[in-house]
């Protein structure tokens, strides 16, 4: 498996089942998007997990074909991806229970104390089981679990472990927009990024599920009592899945309770929206770094200079009464939390742009998002986020104080010297 194809980037499309062939047809290969929203597969990959052209796309999910209804090798969305990739990750002889361990010591040295993995799978479980007992997992983890055709949570809420619980359940609208594959009003530029992605204007995207399917999933999963966290990028999905929160939480008697139902990411998401999701207690986490990263292909390629520069609205989300957090999505990009400081305060682009600087935010708002209204979206408030009497003693020491430190400069001088956790350092794990 090979992870981290940009298809931007490196100026090619997620390859073809025939290109991968090429490469060897005796062993499976996977190629992984950067988003991970997509996968590329040859045809030992497809035989090994037993998908073929009669394999009826799962729910959410889209397996490609060719012309003449062959796979075309490339996979797209979670639970296709999860059909595809699953048995092959299953069968490799590789310790994932020390793998992950590894992974949470290396967000522990990037000053992490507390993290939210938002897709846990049912071959993953035992993973979870495995670490709940370890005595010396570095950091607390709230788990979400990607939501599956048997729409039953494994789980139910009210676990109170103070390391490793779930927190909830996580479903997708739609995709990434670097695949031109989110749910807007209005259609994405006509130029070579996206007539690479396979778009032909005018084309406002798509989206994973229907207004419909996406009712009976939530109506089912909320059984559970288990908080929803939903991706949503575009403006279209933003509206199609605050219609489903707003009618289950009405048929269940929910408007007006703590229940955080939750939107992921919201980058084209309007003020409009926010304000609607304010009134109905649903809460949002945004992924911010994607302007520092993507901002100037937002602009220049995908979406335009209005669209482009104001991906990520978070003084329009903040002004509309949400409580924001700001996160990482995995290792799409580096999760280093100074850096969400900076591109929420300041908006500058890889490329030293300034963009849509009308939706910065305040290092105190910035600082919030990153710890109290992080714990507050975990329902974690009354264990982390702060240093208080009676919460745990989890804190990272910085080398200055950003808010001493110009916004600009935040990346570039402030740096994570120790991560503690119950009072026991745990960065050098």
């Amino acid at each position: 498996m090979i992870y981290g194809l940009d298809p931007i980037v490196h100026d090619h499309p997620m390859p073809s089942r025939q290109e991968l062939d090429a490469f060897t047809t005796d062993h499976p290969l996977v190629v992984i998007a950067l988003s991970a929203h997509t996968i590329s597969a040859n045809s030992a990959a497809f035989d090994f997990s037993g998908i073929t052209a009669t394999t009826p796309d799962p729910p959410g999910g889209r397996f490609g074909k060719a012309a003449d209804g062959s796979l075309d090798g490339v996979v797209h969305e979670a639970t296709a991806v999860a059909m595809t990739a699953g048995p092959l990750l299953a069968a490799v002889d590789f310790d994932l229970v020390a793998s992950l361990r590894d992974q949470a010591a290396a967000l522990a040295r990037a000053g992490f104390t507390t993290v939210g993995e938002l897709l846990v799978q049912d071959q993953d479980i035992p993973v979870i089981g495995a670490i709940k007992t370890m005595p010396d997992f570095p950091i607390r983890l709230r788990w979400y679990e990607g939501t599956n055709p048997t729409m039953k949570a494994t789980g139910q809420a009210g676990d109170t472990d103070p390391m490793v619980r779930q927190t909830g359940l996580k479903l997708w609208v739609d995709g990434s927009p670097l695949e031109g594959k989110i749910l807007s009003s209005e259609p994405f530029l006509d130029t070579k990024v996206t007539r690479d992605m396979g778009i032909t204007a005018p084309c406002c995207g798509s989206a994973n599920y229907s207004e419909e399917e996406l009712l009976t999933i939530v109506r089912a999963y909320a059984e559970s009592g288990l908080q929803f966290a939903c991706h949503v990028q575009g403006d279209a999905a933003t509206d199609r899945i605050l219609n489903v929160y707003e009618t289950v939480l009405t048929e269940r008697g929910m408007l007006g309770t703590d229940h955080r139902w939750r939107l992921e990411h919201c980058g084209e998401s309007t003020k409009a929206q926010f304000e609607r999701a304010a009134s109905l207690g649903v809460t949002c986490s945004m992924f911010v770094r994607h302007v520092y990263y993507f901002g100037d292909t937002y602009v220049d390629d995908i979406l335009g200079e209005d669209r482009g520069s104001h991906w990520m609205r978070l003084r329009s989300s903040i002004d509309s009464g949400v409580r924001i957090s700001l996160h990482h999505d995995g290792y799409f990009t580096p999760p280093l939390p100074i850096g969400n400081l900076e591109t929420a305060t300041t908006r500058i682009s890889k490329s030293g742009r300034a963009l849509g600087v009308d939706e910065c935010i305040t290092i105190d708002e910035a600082m919030n998002a990153i710890t109290t209204n992080a714990a507050w979206h975990l329902f974690s408030e009354d264990e982390v986020g702060s240093i208080e009497v009676g919460k745990f003693a989890d804190f990272t020491e910085l080398s200055a104080d950003p808010y001493s430190v110009a916004p600009g400069e935040l990346e570039q001088t402030v740096t994570v010297l120790g991560t503690w956790l119950n009072g026991k350092r745990i960065d050098h794990s």
